[in-house]
């Protein structure tokens, strides 16, 4: 595995982040929901003026994974009082299977350590029994649930926490 770098997103780069939100989130889930719901859901969460407010919060930030100056997919932590929430991790299909997905949990664990926070904590949802196996091989477990809409699905996030 070549490791990867944890660039942190910049202004101009907020329409690549955009479509690479767009294109993972739709290689992964897009055949396990509607269209309707996924074209929903999409227009929601990454049109360029959500994604302009969640880079401008002071508590979030956004991080390109990069192999060979090759984007491979990014991570969104956000800052909470107690914690560091890994709010999107997100790899393109090349980018599956590669390490770096273990690489992007031991960079979220040093920071939440370098802003002295006690746990990681992320949400996935419950069908996605590929991405809960690999966070329980990092280290997280079920610690409870929420709702999660998508289009007009209701569906479960899993909540797992990991202590730093």
């Amino acid at each position: 595995m070549i490791k990867p770098t944890f660039t942190a997103v910049a202004t101009d780069q907020l329409a690549e982040l955009r479509r690479l939100s767009i294109d993972t989130f739709t290689d992964t889930f897009g055949a396990q929901n509607t269209s309707a719901d996924l074209q929903a859901y999409l227009t929601k969460a990454f049109n360029p003026s959500q994604l302009a407010s969640e880079f401008a919060d002071v508590n979030s930030q956004f991080y390109f994974i990069q192999v060979a100056n090759t984007v491979r997919g990014y991570l969104k932590l956000v800052s909470h009082a107690d914690d560091l929430e890994i709010q999107r991790l997100y790899l393109t299909s090349a980018g599956q299977h590669q390490g770096y997905g273990v690489a992007a949990i031991a960079f979220a664990t040093r920071r939440a350590q370098l802003a002295a926070k006690s746990e990681l904590r992320l949400g996935v949802w419950e069908h996605n029994l590929t991405a809960i196996d690999f966070y329980r091989s990092q280290g997280f477990q079920q610690t409870g649930s929420h709702p999660f809409q998508l289009g007009s699905a209701t569906q479960t996030d899993l909540i797992m926490t990991k202590k730093i």
